[in-house]
């Protein structure tokens, strides 16, 4: 998320750039789920291994409070940094209750029908404002708005005592991902996205932005490291596509037996971040900077300026977003969910995205100026 308020001379071009990635497949995840063209979602990052786009969302902006905060707690101090984390968690809240009004008002409005009247349930308003449910699309905030502040406290910590850092911050994980009733409870079960394994994700990418920022980079000339996360790569993508190499029933039966594995967390299930998925999404990252390193990605990077502007602004683009994906949800409704129109709701849906991020991103320039 744009969590952070960085000058535009110390940003970091290839975590907006991915992002902005991230972002556009978040986009075309939710509008194919909800505009039900299932199919789709066998051809973007979930539909080939055990991780997806929810994985990069948390990661990068870990990586991103890292940067920014390891350098502002030595140069303002803790408790600067704290007032400056609180604000902006704040602010995160204020864009949760801004975007949960909307998605209220595109209820009222909808076909009877309607998926989106569906998923809606205006009964549960309180306790979606007290953040006791997750509503469908816009749970990813209410995890930033819990493990943001957790996130400066391990910081903190990982100034002079990384050990205890990384033991509270795996414990808490491993704990919940054994048990999956070590969660926030709602009223009709547990948050859709557990804080406690998915914290773990974004400390890692804290650690990754925080030792970027002291000068030490991240070395991916080890051959193998990088021949066991292709193997991990390989495996994910045999599991989600082996049945067009070996028979259906066999691979049931791989698929069925690392589902179950509470441990490995249920991969292909967004609520269990688990280990599997874990090693999945840290291999496909070893893979990313590998290609980094070669110059593979960096012609892209520099290229694909929309996808730097969307990654600048992703805290009002992921809103927008989420409000965009009702708004096919209820023209799917509408007028039919043939795959035809689907694709072209997706593909509109996309463009508009992209046309709000330019759009917020010469406001703030003008501000800026």
């Amino acid at each position: 998320m744009d969590d952070l308020e960085i000058q535009e001379s110390h940003r970091i071009d290839s975590v907006d750039f991915f992002r902005g990635l991230v972002l556009l497949i978040v986009l075309i995840d939710h509008c194919a789920y909800i505009a039900q063209y299932t199919e789709i979602l066998n051809w973007t990052v979930g539909g080939w291994g055990f991780s997806n786009a929810a994985e990069g969302f948390v990661f990068l902006s870990g990586m991103s409070f890292g940067w920014v905060y390891s350098k502002r707690i030595e140069q303002v101090g803790k408790y600067r940094s704290a007032l400056k984390v609180i604000y902006r968690t704040f602010k995160t809240y204020c864009a949760f209750l801004v975007t949960l009004i909307a998605i209220w008002q595109i209820g009222r409005y909808a076909f009877e029908f309607s998926t989106v009247k569906r998923i809606l349930d205006f009964h549960l308003s309180i306790e979606i404002v007290f953040l006791r449910e997750q509503p469908a699309f816009v749970g990813v905030l209410c995890l930033y708005i819990i493990i943001i502040p957790f996130q400066l406290l391990l910081l903190f910590f990982l100034q002079r005592f990384w050990w205890l850092s990384f033991i509270l911050s795996s414990f808490l994980f491993l704990l919940a991902s054994q048990f999956p009733g070590f969660n926030l409870h709602t009223r009709t079960g547990n948050w859709i996205f557990n804080p406690f394994t998915w914290q773990f994700l974004m400390f890692i990418g804290v650690v990754t932005g925080s030792r970027m920022q002291k000068g030490v980079v991240y070395s991916t000339s080890s051959s193998y490291r990088l021949i066991l996360a292709l193997l991990v790569l390989l495996l994910g993508i045999f599991c989600k596509k082996g049945y067009l190499v070996v028979g259906r029933e066999q691979f049931e039966m791989l698929h069925e037996f690392l589902n179950t594995r509470t441990i490995i967390g249920h991969y292909n299930s967004t609520p269990a971040f688990g280990l599997l998925r874990l090693f999945h999404f840290l291999a496909l990252v070893h893979l990313i900077a590998a290609l980094l390193s070669f110059g593979v990605i960096r012609r892209a990077i520099s290229t694909f300026q929309l996808l730097r502007t969307c990654g600048r602004n992703s805290l009002p683009v992921y809103c927008v977003g989420v409000l965009i994906t009702y708004f096919v949800g209820i023209a799917c409704d509408g007028v039919g969910h043939s795959k035809f129109f689907s694709a072209i709701a997706i593909l509109d849906a996309c463009l508009i995205q992209f046309v709000v991020a330019i759009a917020i991103d010469k406001m703030h320039s003008r501000e800026r100026v």
